[in-house]
């Protein structure tokens, strides 16, 4: 046996090596750490009565490491001890070997397959990195973590099998592992680092049992098969796997990442688990092959451009316990042509829904109290909207660019209208204040809507000739209850209609006043303040009242 004797020389050496690699180090020398000596091509290091192999000199082929020198166990494989051996092509481990570390074989090109002892628990940080000719490595039950960038650039590696004992996963440890096709993940790791298998191209199928979340399979255009594990609760995501087509969420999974299918322009077919509560931000952005998506009753908030870009998605109905919409939730969605808001929603966050060209009507939540900034911007489409009696604000560039719009009733509600609220809405003829006049930002909310008129009921305060730089006009209708045309006639029950100058009235009718359900018979305009009304299915009730409206 030949002692060493530039042992501080050789740390130096190593820590130059870290320093390269970009990882910061700290070596501390204690004179208490053990010897330094040599045995055949191996240097190693002993403490107490164990050893760890710190350096092997050999030119390559099979490099055995044996479970004992001099009569003490060798237990670890120390820091970049095998680094760049590139004439490796074989290794066997001992029985007693428990730790492998930093860097220990990294970029051992030459290096085909790896057989682990049962013994080893942890694997170090790039402990098998760069290593680009390996292609199968066989954990052993035992091993509980693997460390940063363990086996990351293994470009080879076309098998992996991760034992039930294994708890963690560090950041990258299998990044640009391009060759693996087929990876499970078991349900034992609680922890699984960021992009731990970032830039793997070549998988094809994932089978996720673990309960960790925060993985990502990401930019994986040739991933097609995944199945999540009935007892996963979080999911991490698939972000801009573009070739996965369809994927079941079991009931156990309570949380989803955000972006966790983000860019999954190939998926058309998903099934949401029943205990969610959140969509996260950005969920479901770009995924422009989604027609259509089933949301579960247990849903409360949709995140930010949860549906952002999602130009195939037709119509979606939100449950009745959703109480927030996020910024962007569902902006320039092309092709929604519906959607059905419940009652419970009481926050739409600013450009919610804009952009949405082919959105054609909407009925907003009876509960809500304002609608933001930029909310339905550019929303060309729409022709129709119903405004709640909760509405208090209408905020700038809300309804901006609704070039379809040509009318819109207000209700007494609402108090503030922002900067070009309306701006650029060039079909609007009428707007219909059923309150008093309600204040106004910088500038008018009519912005382009040039050829609307104001109109505004008796009564009410506030108006004058103009109104946001367009012109008002009095709505004043009444039933005329006599005269010619009042009664039964040959036609039906009728009435004439009175009003101011020519306005458009629309006539309801119900059959019980102490619970009305007013439903409108049909839409007059007045010529020269009047007009006749008929209504020939009277004689179908037992009682038929009736009342005027705007439009």
């Amino acid at each position: 046996m030949t002692r060493i004797h530039n042992g501080l020389a050789d740390l130096c050496s190593r820590a130059r090596s870290l320093f390269a690699q970009g990882r910061l180090c700290l070596l501390l020398l204690l004179s208490c750490a053990g010897n330094t000596a040599q045995s055949g091509d191996l240097t190693y290091e002993v403490t107490g009565s164990t050893i760890t192999i710190t350096r092997f000199s050999g030119l390559g082929g099979t490099a055995v490491i044996p479970g004992t020198i001099d009569g003490m166990a060798v237990t670890a494989i120390g820091v970049w001890a095998f680094y760049k051996s590139i004439g490796l092509t074989n290794i066997t481990l001992p029985g007693t070997l428990t730790r492998i570390g930093y860097g220990a074989f990294r970029g051992c090109t030459g290096l085909t397959s790896l057989v682990l002892p049962g013994s080893v628990a942890s694997i170090g940080e790039y402990a098998f990195s760069d290593c680009a000719g390996l292609t199968s490595i066989l954990l052993p039950e035992g091993v509980t973590s693997i460390g940063y960038g363990a086996f990351s650039g293994c470009t080879g590696l076309a098998s992996l099998t991760l034992p039930g004992s294994v708890t963690s996963i560090a950041d990258y440890a299998f990044s640009d592992c391009a060759g693996l096709t087929s990876l499970t993940l078991p349900r034992t790791v609680t922890s699984i680092g960021h992009d731990a298998f970032d830039r793997c191209t070549g998988l094809v199928s994932v089978t996720v049992d673990a309960v960790a979340g925060g993985y990502r399979f990401s930019g994986l255009n040739r991933l097609k098969n995944v199945t999540i594990g009935n007892s996963v609760t979080s999911v991490g995501g698939f972000p801009n796997c573009t070739g996965l087509t369809s994927l079941t969420l079991p009931n156990s999974v309570t949380r989803i990442e955000s972006a966790a299918f983000q860019g999954c322009t190939g998926l058309t077919n998903l099934t949401l688990p029943n205990g969610l509560t959140r969509l996260e931000d950005t969920t479901f952005q770009g995924c422009t092959g989604l027609t259509s998506l089933a949301l579960p009753t247990s849903l409360i908030s949709i995140g930010g451009s949860a549906f952002r870009d999602c130009t195939g998605l037709a119509s979606i109905t939100l449950p009745n316990n959703v109480t927030s919409i996020g910024a962007n939730a569902f902006a320039s969605c092309a092709g929604l042509t519906s959607i059905l808001l419940p009652d419970s929603v009481t926050n739409i966050g600013e450009i919610a829904f804009s952009y949405c060209a082919a959105l054609t009507s909407i009925v907003l939540p009876k509960n809500l109290a304002s609608i933001p900034p930029y909310a339905f911007f550019g929303c060309s489409g729409l022709t129709s909207m119903a405004l709640p009696n909760s509405l208090i604000s209408i905020g700038d560039y809300a309804l901006a660019g609704c070039s379809g719009l040509t009318s819109l009733t207000l209700p007494k509600s609402v108090t503030y209208l922002g900067n070009s609220a309306f701006g650029g809405c060039g079909g609007l003829t009428a707007i219909y204040f059923t309150g008093n006049a309600p204040s106004l930002g910088w500038w008018s909310p009519f912005s382009g809507a040039t050829s609307a008129v104001v109109y505004y009921l008796p009564g009410t305060t506030g108006w004058g000739s103009t109104f946001g730089d367009l012109p008002t006009k009095l709505w004043k209708a009444q039933m005329k209850g006599s005269g010619l045309g009042f009664g039964v006639l040959t036609n039906g029950f009728g009435f004439n209609l009175s009003g101011t100058g020519t306005l458009i009235v629309v006539v309801e009718a119900c059959t019980d006043l102490a619970n009305p359900a007013w439903a409108a018979l049909g839409t007059n305009t007045l010529t020269r303040g009047a007009s006749p009304f008929r209504d020939p299915l009277w004689t179908n009730y037992p009682a038929r009242f009736y009342r005027l409206r705007s439009p």
